[in-house]
C-alpha cells in the first residue's frame, strides 16, 4: 500500500500477516522521486513478473536511475507475491542511496547566516539601530567592551558597525577599533547615524576602513532625534519627521540583499 500527503511517504509491502517494511520521514523532493519510481516499478509488475534484479545505479537532484535485469525468456517466474516484497526492498535500497547523497542535500536546511553587529552608542540611538539590524540571530557586540577585554578579531558571514557621526568623523575609539581590529567576513556594513548634518562622513570612514584594511561592502548614514542636549531641544526635535522607521526598513531590505554600495556625498 502506498500512501503520500505531499510531505511524508509511508509505503508498505505486506508479504506475510506479521511482516511489513515502512519508510517514512523522507525530504519531499527525494520522496516524490522514490514515489513515482515505485509507481512506474509497480505497473511494471503489475504487467509482468519475469525479472530478476533491480539496481539503483545513480541517485540526484532529478532523477532515480534504475537498471532492470529481466529475467523475460528464462525459466525464473516468480509469483506476485514475490514481486511485492522485491519491490519493497527495491524502495528500502532506493531511499537509502538517496541518503547521503545529493537527492538529500537539496531539503536539509540551510544554516543561519551568522551576523554580528558591532556598535557604539552614547545616548541609545546606535544601540536602536544595532538591534534592528541584529535580529532575529544576529550578535550585537559593544565596541567599548570589546575594547575593555582586548578582542579585536571577529569571524562571520556577515560583521556590521554602527555608530553615530560626530563632527563629520567617527567617535575616537572607533577610529582606535577599526584601526586594530581584524574583520572577517564575506560581507561588511556600516551605518552611520547623525541628528542634523552628515557632509562627507561616508568617504571618511571608506579612507579610514579601507586603510586599516577592513573595506566596507556597504555604507549608509541615517537620521536620527538629535539628542546632543547642549545644543538641540528634545520636545523641538521629536516633533520633527524624520522618517526613521521607513529610511531603517530601507538600510535593512538593502543589506539583507548584500547590496554593495555607498551613499553619496550630499
Amino acid at each position: 500500500m502506498l500512501s503520500y500527503n505531499g510531505n511524508d511517504i509511508s509505503v508498505f509491502f505486506v508479504t506475510s500477516p506479521c511482516s511489513f517494511i515502512l519508510l517514512q520521514g523522507l525530504c519531499s523532493h527525494t520522496v516524490k522521486l522514490v514515489f513515482e519510481t515505485v509507481m512506474r516499478l509497480w505497473m511494471h509488475f503489475y504487467l509482468s513478473c519475469n525479472f530478476a534484479s533491480l539496481k539503483v545505479s545513480s541517485v540526484n537532484n532529478e532523477s532515480i536511475n534504475l537498471k532492470l535485469e529481466s529475467d523475460m525468456g528464462t525459466d525464473k517466474g516468480i509469483s506476485r507475491r514475490e514481486a511485492l516484497a522485491r519491490i519493497g526492498m527495491i524502495v528500502a535500497g532506493v531511499a537509502t542511496s538517496s541518503i547521503g547523497l545529493s537527492a538529500l542535500s537539496s531539503c536539509a536546511e540551510k544554516p543561519q547566516k551568522k551576523r554580528i553587529i558591532l556598535y557604539f552608542t552614547a545616548t541609545g540611538n546606535c544601540l536602536h539601530v544595532a538591534r534592528q539590524l541584529a535580529e532575529p540571530e544576529g550578535q550585537l557586540l559593544s565596541i567599548p567592551q570589546m575594547v575593555r577585554q582586548n578582542r579585536y578579531e571577529f569571524e562571520a558571514d556577515e560583521i556590521g558597525i554602527v555608530y553615530p557621526i560626530y563632527g563629520h568623523m567617527p567617535p575616537n575609539m572607533v577610529r582606535n577599533f577599526i584601526r586594530k581590529a581584524k574583520l572577517k567576513a564575506g560581507y561588511k556594513f556600516a551605518v552611520l547615524t547623525y541628528g542634523a548634518r552628515k557632509c562627507d562622513a561616508v568617504e571618511i570612514w571608506d579612507g579610514i576602513s579601507r586603510e586599516a584594511g577592513n573595506p566596507f561592502d556597504y555604507i549608509a548614514t541615517l537620521i536620527m532625534v538629535d539628542n546632543w542636549l547642549p545644543n538641540f531641544d528634545m520636545n523641538e526635535q521629536i516633533k520633527i519627521e524624520k522618517h526613521i522607521p521607513e529610511n531603517l526598513q530601507r538600510i535593512t531590505g538593502d543589506i539583507s540583499r548584500r547590496r554593495e554600495w555607498h551613499e553619496p556625498v550630499s
